[in-house]
């Protein structure tokens, strides 16, 4: 047996122990979750800003004072800003204004947090995109209350970096850990919630909480693997003697990303036109690209299409009623009731992002490609659209 057969027999033998010790958690009740059962995983507002700021708040339900909020200025390193907790206040979607013609002051901030004469803002991110000038506008907005005595953050789920649509205009590019510090929950956030746990020992109903909604931002950084599983999966795979093989993988990680992400666009094709449909690309879906973009569609539709689509400067993937080829004929906007991102010309009757699967290369998206989980998610999407469509509910006829 040579060495990548070796390596791969026991990478299998990690892997599907973990997920039997996965099933058997499930068997017992450990992945029951509020936030999943009243869909709410994703809503940035409502379930993510509203819960951190909750436990952010010396004066929150959870009774615990200043201690979470001491435990997040200490794992974020901000130690040093000198913020006097036990007097915090905590506000969520804090207006600062309307939006003035160049976007550079107004707006909402989701979180902020005061104390006597400083303040921290954050600008919490699940799959929402940059909005022109925005973190130019809450910077400018801090500068001009709090002089240099803020910080503010931008929390994302993978700790990535804003685009330069939100930190740079013609006037000012906002400089990265001076101006604004990146914040992850796959990392930092995580770290929180531990040890805010930790310090709930005694507070059961918020420690369980506080457990559920760990969990679910587990579940959406893609933290699937059992930490000492995992650590045993690293330890395999740097092993001196696997090294070798490890590496050769990692050299063909596109090849084998497209081979996977093929077979799956082939079996959702099968699928589609099983139902008497026809099946499309903009053809980057494979290689990549600025855009990248599938579609399903009838003939009597044209040029109109379901799209699932992905950008370079788009957050994830999202879906909707879009145009696919020709000369765009513009249809009267109608706001479709289950997409809540707003109507216009390129997408007639609004679009939704595709929330639990942020882009087309991401290991869990992948991994999901390959168990059928992606599939039953867009068979759950294009159906109902695909009935109210022939059903006259979307209208593509209406001038």
């Amino acid at each position: 047996m040579d060495a990548f057969q070796m390596l791969l027999r026991d990478v299998s033998r990690i892997v599907v122990r973990d997920k039997q010790e996965q099933e058997d958690c499930r068997k017992r009740g450990e992945y029951f979750n509020v936030f999943s059962i009243l869909n709410l995983e994703a809503n940035e507002t409502r379930t993510h800003s509203a819960f951190i700021a909750e436990l952010l708040n010396p004066k929150g339900g959870h009774g615990v004072g200043d201690a979470f909020l001491k435990a997040f200025l200490s794992i974020l390193d901000l130690d040093n800003f000198d913020f006097d907790t036990v007097f915090a206040e905590v506000q969520v979607e804090y207006h600062i204004g309307f939006k003035n013609e160049d976007s550079t002051v107004g707006g909402r901030i989701d979180i902020l947090i005061t104390s006597k004469d400083k303040a921290i803002l954050i600008e919490n991110k699940i799959y929402a995109g940059d909005q022109e000038n925005q973190l130019i506008r809450y910077f400018n907005f801090a500068k001009d209350k709090y002089a240099d005595n803020f910080r503010l953050l931008y929390l994302t789920l993978d700790g990535h970096d804003a685009s330069e649509y939100s930190n740079k205009n013609e006037d000012r590019q906002l400089e990265l850990d001076r101006d604004y510090f990146l914040v992850g929950y796959n990392q930092k956030i995580l770290l929180w919630l531990e040890r805010c746990i930790e310090l709930a020992a005694c507070h059961p109903l918020v420690r369980e909480t506080i457990r559920q909604y760990k969990s679910l931002i587990e579940q959406l950084t893609g933290k699937n693997m059992n930490e000492n599983n995992n650590q045993e999966l690293i330890a395999l795979l740097t092993n001196a003697g696997n090294v070798e093989a490890t590496l050769a993988i990692l050299e063909n990680q596109m090849e084998i990303t497209k081979i996977v992400k093929q077979r799956f666009f082939d079996e959702l094709k099968n699928w589609v036109e099983s139902k008497g449909w026809l099946f499309g690309s903009d053809g980057n879906v494979l290689e990549g690209g600025k855009y990248q973009g599938i579609f399903i569609y009838k003939e009597e539709f044209q040029p109109w299409a379901i799209w699932f689509y992905q950008e370079t400067i788009s957050p994830g993937v999202f879906y909707g009623i879009s145009y696919y080829g020709g000369k765009l004929v513009e249809i009267k906007q109608q706001q479709y009731y289950n997409f809540s991102g707003g109507a216009s010309k390129e997408w007639p009757f609004g679009y939704q992002y595709f929330n639990q699967y942020r882009y087309w290369n991401d290991i869990n998206t992948l991994r999901n490609m390959t168990n059928g989980k992606v599939l039953k998610a867009m068979q759950e999407i294009i159906e109902p659209i695909m009935q109210d469509i022939e059903s006259g509910v979307i209208d593509l006829k209406s001038k």
